[in-house]
């Protein structure tokens, strides 16, 4: 049987835009439970680096 590439290509597309999906609703559980450690290196806590 034949099924065309685009066809193919969209419900490969579902399939991962309902995976992206899952994965953003757990971490918006885990962020609620506040286990997700906020890590961010750009910004510089005072006193992590040496300032004069």
């Amino acid at each position: 049987e034949h099924v065309s590439a685009s066809y193919q290509l969209g419900n490969e597309i579902k399939k991962i835009k309902g995976k992206l999906n899952e994965i953003e609703q757990h971490k918006e559980m885990v962020d609620w439970l506040n286990i997700t450690p906020k890590v961010k290196s750009e910004d510089p806590i005072g006193g992590e680096h040496d300032n004069p």
